[in-house]
């Protein structure tokens, strides 16, 4: 019983091991700030708008602190989300958003700003979620650990199960051949 209980909690520790591993999926990186920033004009006003991940969701910053008022409106390029609008409230010279759900893969992000002058500018760029769940300027790529976790969060499930089938189908092996080892007769 012992020898047969010490070949089976390997290959069971193994399964273990794989489930817990695929429980962590998806996994997220934070992005540095110059991967998620993307700088324009607003009428004659440089901008920089950055978006950072926060538990309770993403936030925008924009750097412009001569505009007056600012005024961003997500719209998702492709399926999967919808049409936000947020008044951003100027806090130690940045302008910053409440928190964002932003669902789909693909945005376009509008920003309306008034300028001291009382004129209206409008200025678009657009986004992408890229695989590491980080939401970058179109044409930004991630860092390599980015694109670690990325190849991670899209190959990780497959492999998991595939590694998975194999294990379960070496220990049923292991286990079939216990089970019908011939036993010699007494008598």
């Amino acid at each position: 019983m012992v020898k047969a209980l010490r070949t089976q909690v390997p290959w069971l520790l193994g399964l273990a091991i794989l489930a817990l591993l695929y429980n962590r999926l998806p996994l997220a990186s934070q992005p540095t700030a110059a991967e998620t920033t993307w700088q324009g004009l607003l009428g004659d006003q440089p901008v920089e708008a950055t978006v950072w991940r926060e538990p309770e969701g993403e936030r925008l910053t924009v750097a412009g602190e001569s505009l007056t008022s600012l005024m961003a409106t997500w719209i998702p390029v492709d399926a999967g989300g919808v049409i936000l609008e947020r008044d951003l409230r100027l806090e130690d010279g940045n302008w910053r958003s409440g928190p964002l759900i932003l669902a789909a893969e693909r945005w376009q992000l509008l920003l309306s700003g008034e300028a001291p002058d009382g004129s209206r500018h409008l200025v678009t760029s657009d986004w992408v979620r890229h695989a590491d769940g980080a939401l970058r300027p179109v044409g930004v790529e991630p860092e390599p650990i980015g694109r670690v976790i990325g190849w991670a969060n899209r190959w990780g499930p497959p492999t998991l199960s595939v590694g998975l089938v194999v294990l379960s189908a070496g220990w049923l092996l292991q286990l079939t051949r216990g089970i019908f080892r011939k036993q010699p007769m007494a008598g």
